[in-house]
């Protein structure tokens, strides 16, 4: 993950904010990074619109859900570079909390978001959590912090 953050950085395309940071990796396929994938959504977004995935499940009164939503608009593509801007929304009995970002992808590129679910999220509800993405709640690495949640969004272009 340091490799990732430090490349992002140096070409200016890092931000790291207090709960969670984001950057942008070049010539992302090209990539031999070794990483688990967890869930995979295959969103079709026009120019001007969105699309959300969601993750998770309805509380036992079914008034919330306990997850994580991910809402990604697309707002133009223009001279090889998609411009959208991304929301992952945390929900649980404890609260909710939003990750907002725009971002200005170059084709080929890939977006990441770092620290959207960390091992202290879900205290309460993780046994209710069994899905997909949420088995990193049974990863050692994870829960000792060697690895980390990483939500990439690597568009495909038609």
């Amino acid at each position: 993950m340091s490799q990732w953050v430090n490349e992002s950085n140096s070409t200016g395309l890092y931000q790291s904010l207090p709960e969670y940071a984001v950057g942008i990796l070049n010539d992302f396929k090209k990539r031999n990074d070794k990483f688990q994938t967890l869930k995979s959504a295959d969103l079709k977004i026009q120019a001007g619109k969105s699309a959300s995935d969601v993750s998770g499940v309805m509380s036992d009164d079914n008034t919330q859900l306990l997850g994580l939503t991910v809402n990604v608009e697309l707002k133009s593509f223009e001279n090889e570079i998609l411009l959208g801007s991304i929301l992952v929304n945390k929900s649980g009995s404890q609260g909710s909390e939003g990750y907002p970002s725009e971002f200005e992808l170059p084709k080929g590129s890939a977006f990441f978001l770092i620290g959207a679910l960390k091992v202290e999220n879900f205290q309460t509800d993780k046994n209710k959590l069994t899905g997909p993405p949420f088995q990193i709640f049974k990863s050692q690495d994870f829960m000792t912090r060697k690895t980390e949640f990483v939500i990439i969004l690597e568009p495909v272009y038609k």
